[in-house]
């Protein structure tokens, strides 16, 4: 027997009628979204806006403004910076010193600061110079065994001389709670001493006052500090 389909072999089988093709599909068309309002750079044509004419100027003049008045705050926090670094200065102290105390307190410097101090005492290292005898020390460094209430006592200490309030970051019945206030506290003491001992001095040297000051007074009649005898203010007597 010959395998075969039935249609072909079967002379009692029945002709399939052909299929009707199909109609083709019709492309689909994306309809643009709108932008969004809150989107400035979802608006036709770009996100520039095309100024012309006095728009253009008016806009000009207005950044310029803003532009002018924020160098200006630039301006005056820079000169209050340089007069604390001056003052710094006097006193030992190098902006370098503190743009080291800035990158140690930036959590995303420490790792930088820290390469770089290897590298430094590494190369000291090589070329046999003394600071090079710290650097196994600093690149293996041991774990920090100083006990938490003395760590916590010269917290405490730091934030006393850094002007700052009271404030442990322990629970108050943990003995570093205690250690903190005891650090604070004992720097503050300390300052007071100092404090009186420059009341004491500034006392020692300064001569009572015996007399007060002539009082200022406008001239008899005066009464208004124009010159005049009349009780009005004249612009134009100044």
């Amino acid at each position: 027997m010959v395998r075969g389909k039935a249609a072909e072999f079967d002379p009692k089988a029945k002709p399939k009628p052909p299929k009707e093709p199909k109609p083709p599909k019709e492309a689909k068309v994306k309809e643009p979204k709108p932008p969004k309002a809150d989107n400035p750079r979802a608006t036709p044509g770009g996100n520039k806006v095309k100024l012309e004419g006095d728009e253009q100027r008016a806009a000009f003049l207005q950044f310029n403004n803003q532009v002018a008045h924020a160098r200006g705050r630039v301006q005056l926090e820079q000169d209050k910076l340089d007069e604390v670094l001056t003052s710094a200065k006097a006193s030992g102290f190098l902006k370098k010193d503190f743009d080291i105390a800035r990158d140690l307190n930036d959590k995303k410097r420490p790792k930088k600061v820290d390469d770089d101090i290897t590298r430094r005492l590494r190369i000291a290292n090589w070329i046999g110079h003394p600071l090079g005898k710290q650097f196994d020390m600093f690149a293996n460094p041991e774990p920090d065994r100083t006990p938490v209430v003395d760590r916590a006592y010269d917290e405490g200490k730091q934030a006393s001389m850094e002007g700052k309030s009271a404030n442990p970051p322990y629970d108050p019945g943990h003995p570093a709670h205690q250690g903190y206030m005891q650090g604070y506290h004992d720097h503050q003491a300390k300052l007071g001493g100092q404090f009186k001992k420059l009341d004491a001095a500034t006392d020692s040297v300064s001569a009572p006052v015996t007399a007060a000051a002539p009082a200022l007074a406008p001239a008899d009649g005066d009464d208004d500090f124009d010159g005049d005898d009349d009780t009005s203010f004249d612009e134009e007597d100044e």
